[in-house]
């Protein structure tokens, strides 16, 4: 079945538009593919050691930013972790939409933009579905944890660019947690 290029979700064939995230679709074209592509050898080798030094450089563009950042992160979790069943909940609650400050503020210095320390709290602008999606995945995580450690572990990497996609794309919690889990299904 082909999957919709807006949310990656599963449509029926011949669809005209998306049921899962309502946008049009047109018919795909026709691929394109040059001379110049059929020559170039496929990347089949991925170098970690890369990521992490990208990883570093756009760190080092404002280190005191993701530093304090992350302290405040850190403060805000011992506090709920005093309060008993409701402080745990609110931090499922409050985690993705600070996480995702980190990725509002990367992307910022990934456009050669001046990031401010306030938008570190730019996941709160999407606070619903971001804190629904850490709520319900980490009710899932827990759950997978609890049975047999194997399928948390799992959820654990599925789950880990669903805010990404609430961010970047625009997609509810459900959309971007099944879309993160199959994103990262090996083939």
């Amino acid at each position: 079945m082909p999957n919709c290029p807006h949310c990656g979700q599963e449509m029926e064939p011949g669809s005209e538009s998306c049921s899962a995230c309502g946008q049009r679709l047109t018919p795909p074209a026709e691929p394109v593919v040059s001379p110049v592509a059929l020559e170039q050898p496929q990347i089949t080798e991925v170098n970690v050691g890369d990521y992490f030094k990208a990883g570093w450089e756009l760190f080092k563009k404002y280190p005191a930013g993701f530093v304090g950042f992350f302290i405040i992160i850190i403060v805000i979790s011992l506090a709920l972790n005093l309060v008993p069943v409701i402080g745990v909940l609110v931090g499922f609650a409050l985690i993705s939409p600070l996480n995702a400050g980190f990725f509002v503020v990367g992307a910022k210095l990934l456009k050669n933009q001046t990031p401010e320390f306030v938008d570190f709290f730019g996941g709160f602008k999407l606070f619903l579905p971001l804190a629904l999606l850490g709520v319900v995945s980490s009710i899932f995580i827990s759950i997978g944890l609890i049975l047999l450690i194997i399928p948390g572990i799992y959820l654990i990497v599925s789950y880990l660019f669903a805010i990404m996609f609430v961010v970047d794309r625009g997609l509810d919690f459900w959309p971007a947690m099944e879309t993160s889990r199959r994103a990262v299904q090996p083939v």
